[in-house]
């Protein structure tokens, strides 16, 4: 059976309805190692039994938004330089069918329920073989994958420590400042303005005294 249906007859694009089923024939995800970037592995949600974790480094989840795919933002800003300046493991999203362009309302917007809830699967079953503690893993969402990673943390069986929405300045932008964030010397730096009205009129250097803190992955928990 097929684990998605096309819109009603009359809709003028090709779009679909995922299922509410996990595993999902339109749900990926692909396993990237800093030696191996050019081979990524396909994960089996249910069945981990294949996959070598060694040394046990921390998980990052990469979710792309509407319209992307596993080499789409967030991937291609933060997944080479993660791999390269962290000990860490990616995996990177892919559900490109559910969220193709036009189809973002309803069609997009309703499958992100299910992508989200198939990114909960493979999260419970890593915790639940033991191969990742819930605080080793890191999900990081931009947009519609955003949206996504909120929802999935409501469905986990352990709550998950860090969860990372890209969405806090120019849309298609935030993304490249996020990623220049894990490998900055400098960073950048932040501090809160105050109030909303003060910032539409530029008043925030007012608060320029207040203590900063580094905006994007290295941020304050």
């Amino acid at each position: 059976m097929s684990s998605a249906a096309n819109i009603g007859t009359g809709f003028p694009f090709d779009c679909i309805f995922a299922s509410e089923e996990c595993p999902n024939e339109h749900i990926k995800f692909w396993l990237y190692k800093n030696a191996t970037q050019g081979e990524p592995l396909l994960l089996d949600a249910l069945n981990f039994s294949a996959i070598a974790l060694e040394p046990r480094w921390p998980l990052k989840i990469l979710i792309h938004g509407f319209n992307g795919n596993q080499h789409a933002s967030p991937n291609q800003e933060s997944r080479p330089i993660l791999l390269h300046t962290q000990q860490a493991y990616v995996i990177s999203m892919d559900y490109c069918r559910l969220t193709r362009f036009p189809c973002y309302y309803p069609s997009a917007t309703a499958n992100a329920r299910v992508v989200a809830r198939c990114l909960t699967q493979l999260i419970d079953q890593l915790i639940a073989s033991g191969i990742y503690l819930a605080s080793d893993l890191h999900l990081i969402g931009f947009s519609l994958g955003a949206q996504i990673a909120g929802l999935s943390v409501n469905f986990v069986k352990q709550r998950l420590q860090r969860i990372t929405g890209i969405r806090n300045c120019n849309h298609f932008r935030a993304p490249l400042y996020y990623a220049e964030s894990i490998g900055s010397e400098r960073g950048f730096w932040s501090y809160n303005c105050g109030e909303w009205l003060e910032c539409v009129m530029q008043q925030c250097r007012r608060y320029a005294d207040v203590p900063h803190t580094p905006m994007g992955y290295f941020v304050s928990k």
